[in-house]
This record gives structure tokens, C-alpha cells and sequence, in this order.
């Protein structure tokens, strides 16, 4: 198994659990986590890997970051499915009375929607923010180990 699957597996479960803890705590910090976790795992690969060609090297990154980012997107679907249960459409339109939002009850259909719709959109983004700085953790590498 190549350094770059490896550290892309360390960072599907890291990522993971990451999704899934932010999610329930603050789920606007999200994005957070995806830079976190790409650098950390595009550094990760190349130093278990070691590749010698610049172009090689945020390649390999990359994909570490892009699989560890769809780790993070499956930590933050479970952890939206559990905010929703937790709080349901009565609590965010209780919350959302409470700040001066609006005054009508939001219909679980509406509410599932944003919410699966929402999280989506945000785990995509997190899984091309993760790629592009895995892509930049191998080139760090590079910069740092890879030239000795």
C-alpha cells in the first residue's frame, strides 16, 4: 500500500471524526477542519512516500487531501442527521424566533432540505479546499524534507 493511500486512509477516519465533532459543536467551523486535515495529510504522504519530481509531489498531496476530505464529508452528513434529530424544525424556528428571524414554522420537508442540501455544499467545497491543500502539505514537504 503506497504512502499516499495510507495517509489518505489516517485522514478519511481523522477527517471523520472531525466532520462529525464540529458538526455537532459549531458547524460553521467546518472549513477549519478541511484546511487542517489536507495539509496535514498532503505532508503526510510525501513524507511516507518521499516523491522526487515537483509535479509528483502535489499530486500526491492532493489525493491524500481529496480522500481524507471525503471522510470529513462523511463525518459532517452524520453529524448534520444528528443536529436535525437533535434539534428538528420546532427548535430552529424556536431558535430563529429567538433572534428576531422570523415567526413562522418551518415544515420538515423544508427543514430536511436545507439542511442534506446545505451540507452537501459544504462538504464539496471542504473536499476541494482539503485537495488543494494536501496538494500544498506535499509541496511544504518538498520545501522543507524533500530537498536533503
Amino acid at each position: 500500500m503506497s504512502g499516499m493511500l495510507k495517509a489518505g486512509l489516517v485522514g478519511l477516519l481523522a477527517g471523520a471524526l472531525f466532520g462529525l465533532v464540529i458538526t455537532l459543536a459549531l458547524p460553521f467551523c467546518t472549513p477549519c477542519a478541511a484546511i487542517v486535515i489536507g495539509l496535514g495529510v498532503g505532508f503526510l504522504a510525501c513524507l511516507l512516500d518521499k516523491p522526487t519530481a515537483q509535479s509528483g509531489v502535489a499530486a500526491y498531496g492532493g489525493k491524500a487531501g481529496a480522500i481524507a476530505g471525503a471522510g470529513h464529508l462523511l463525518g459532517q452528513w452524520l453529524g448534520m442527521l444528528l443536529n436535525g434529530l437533535l434539534v428538528g424544525p420546532e427548535g430552529t424556528s424556536e431558535l430563529m424566533r429567538e433572534f428576531g428571524l422570523g415567526t413562522t414554522a418551518m415544515s420538515p420537508r423544508v427543514y430536511w432540505a436545507t439542511q442534506i442540501a446545505f451540507s452537501t455544499s459544504c462538504g464539496l467545497t471542504n473536499i476541494a479546499v482539503a485537495a488543494g491543500l494536501g496538494a500544498l502539505g506535499g509541496l511544504l514537504w518538498r520545501q522543507t524534507m524533500g530537498q536533503r
